[in-house]
């Protein structure tokens, strides 16, 4: 089998964990809900397809702890992204019904192609779940990186900051959800 260890960044925080233990997938998806998104470092492949981002192994394992497991992917596409460009804003059209469940009931992933010296950007609101203030936050990421988010949260699409770039977007949906 291959290793589950994985660099997660959180804000300024950095640990080396192993998601072949419960605890340490706990660990992520806890922080997934009290800071809104995550970095998975060097966790998925360098030219990303949708079926290799789709069955990412360190995804699968955190959606095998989350909730009952059962969550199914809403949205599996690949798009290219402009160096430098304007950020996008964006959030879910529920965004205020999710923030209210009291697990995550649904999230999001850039997998972010390019080499581990080329660097993405994307930002964040800093509200978290509440309306948006319009103060943002910068998470900086390199190909290869998977950058997960809270359904709940207001952000950017990535963004480049070498070149032009590809990223596979995943969002997925806990089949319990009911809007």
């Amino acid at each position: 089998m291959s290793s589950l260890i994985v660099e997660v960044c959180s804000s300024s925080d950095r640990w080396t964990l192993d998601f072949a233990n419960e605890e340490s997938l706990r660990f992520v998806l806890q922080r997934l809900d009290t800071h809104g998104i995550v970095v998975l470092k060097r966790a998925t492949e360098h030219s990303p397809t949708e079926t290799q981002a789709e069955y990412n192994k360190f995804i699968t394992a955190l959606l095998r702890v989350a909730r009952d497991g059962a969550f199914r992917v809403s949205l599996c596409k690949a798009f290219e992204f402009v160096a430098n460009a304007e950020l996008q804003h964006g959030r879910s059209p529920d965004w205020e019904e999710l923030g209210k469940e009291p697990d995550i009931t649904g999230f999001g992933c850039y997998h972010l192609g390019g080499r581990a010296d080329e660097n993405w950007r994307v930002t964040y609101d800093t509200a978290l779940r509440g309306k948006p203030t319009n103060r943002l936050s910068i998470v900086d990421a390199c190909g290869g990186d998977i950058v997960l988010f809270n359904g709940w949260l207001a952000r950017s699409s990535p963004s480049p900051t070498f070149q032009d770039g590809k990223a596979v977007v995943v969002h997925y949906i806990w089949n319990g959800y009911k809007k």
